[in-house]
C-alpha cells in the first residue's frame, strides 16, 4: 500500500530534477482542420464563420460561400452567420462577405446590408450587392433603395420569392437585349474593317474572325470567306485551315458552314477532316452537309460505310444516298 502511494506522488509531482519528461507526459496540442467552404455542409460552414477570430478566415470563407453553385448560400444559417460578421468587418472580409450575401436571395441578408447605405465609404459596394441579390438594376442610390426596402420588408415570403424572380426575369432578359445590341454593332464593325482593308490584309482578317471566341464572329468569318470565294478571291491556305477548325464547333450552323465552304472552295486537302468530323457528328442535319461535301470533293471507296451509317436516318438519309451512288459508280 505504502509503495502504491509513493508511486502515485511521485507520477503527480513529476520527473525530478534533471531527468527528461517524458513525451507521453504532455499532449501535444491539436490543430483544428480547416473548413473547406467550397465541399463542407451549409451548418458546418455558419459555425466556422461564426467562430472564426481572425477577418481573413471570415474572408477566406465567405469568398468560398460566393464561389459555390449548390445553394449553400441560401442556407439560413449560412446567411445569419455571414450577415452577423458583417457590420464590423475591414473592406477586403466586407467585400467577401457582401458577395457571399448577394447570392442568397434572403431578405435576412437584405436587411444586413441595408445598414451600410448609411457609410459613405459601404454604399456604392452595398448598393453593388443589393443589385445583384434582387435583380434591380434600375435602382441606383442609397435613397432608392432604402425607399425600397420600406416598402418591400414586410411582404410576405411567397410574395418576395414571386417579386424575386420577376426581377431577375427581368433583368436578364436587358442583359441579353443589351448583348444582342452589342453583337451586332460588332458585327457591323468587323464588317466595315474588312470593307476598308486592303485587298492583300482581308485573309488575314477572316482568319482572326474565323478564330475569334464569339460565335457570331466566327459566322462572319465564314460568310465574307464564303463571298471571296463565290468572286473568285484567292484564298490561302491558313483560311481553309482556320475553317476546317470549325468543323468541331459547339454550334451546328457553324459546323455546317464550314463544310460548305471547304466543298464551294474545292479545299481537297481539307476533305480528310470532313471524313473525320463526320464519325463523331451527331446531328443530321450538319451530317448531311459533311455526307454532300465529301460527295463533292471526290468521294473514295471508303466512304461507303460513312454513306451507309446514315442511310437510315431522317434529315440525312437523302445525302447519305447520293454519296453512296456517287462511290458505287466510282467503282465501276
Amino acid at each position: 500500500m505504502r509503495w502504491a502511494v509513493c508511486a502515485a506522488m511521485l507520477a503527480f509531482a513529476g520527473p525530478a530534477p534533471g531527468q527528461p519528461e517524458s513525451a507521453s507526459a504532455v499532449p501535444a496540442p491539436v490543430e483544428a482542420t480547416p473548413v473547406d467552404p467550397a465541399r463542407a455542409e451549409p451548418r458546418v460552414i455558419a459555425g466556422a464563420v461564426a467562430g472564426a477570430s481572425g477577418w481573413e478566415e471570415v474572408e477566406r470563407l465567405a469568398a468560398g460561400v460566393a464561389a459555390r453553385s449548390d445553394g449553400a448560400a441560401a442556407d439560413p444559417a449560412v446567411v445569419r452567420a455571414l450577415a452577423d460578421r458583417l457590420a464590423d468587418a475591414p473592406a477586403p472580409a466586407r467585400a467577401a462577405l457582401l458577395g457571399a450575401l448577394s447570392r442568397s436571395a434572403s431578405r435576412d441578408a437584405v436587411a444586413a446590408i441595408i445598414p451600410l447605405l448609411d457609410d459613405p465609404a459601404s454604399a456604392p459596394s452595398a448598393v453593388a450587392a443589393l443589385q445583384r441579390l434582387t435583380g434591380r438594376a434600375d435602382l441606383a442610390d442609397p435613397g432608392a433603395w432604402r425607399a425600397w426596402w420600406t416598402r418591400t420588408e414586410w411582404i410576405p415570403e411567397a410574395e418576395w420569392l414571386r417579386r424575386l424572380a420577376r426581377w431577375h426575369a427581368d433583368r436578364a432578359e436587358a442583359l441579353a437585349r443589351q448583348a444582342r445590341e452589342l453583337e451586332r454593332r460588332l458585327i457591323a464593325a468587323g464588317r466595315a474593317q474588312y470593307a476598308l482593308a486592303p485587298v492583300d490584309e482581308r485573309a488575314a482578317l477572316v482568319v482572326g474572325y474565323l478564330r475569334d471566341d464569339l460565335p457570331a464572329v466566327r459566322r462572319l468569318g465564314l460568310e465574307l470567306a464564303s463571298r471571296a470565294v463565290l468572286d473568285a478571291a484567292a484564298l490561302p491556305d491558313d483560311v481553309f485551315d482556320a475553317a476546317a477548325g470549325l468543323l468541331a464547333d459547339p454550334a451546328g450552323d457553324v459546323r455546317a458552314s464550314a463544310a460548305r465552304l471547304l466543298a464551294s472552295a474545292g479545299a481537297a486537302s481539307q476533305a480528310d477532316r470532313i471524313r473525320e468530323a463526320l464519325k463523331t457528328e451527331r446531328e443530321p442535319s450538319v451530317a448531311a452537309v459533311f455526307l454532300d461535301a465529301i460527295r463533292m470533293m471526290g468521294p473514295t471507296g471508303g466512304d461507303a460505310d460513312a454513306a451507309v451509317a446514315w442511310l437510315d436516318r431522317a434529315g440525312a438519309s437523302a445525302s447519305a444516298a447520293s454519296l453512296l451512288t456517287s462511290v458505287l459508280r466510282g467503282r465501276r
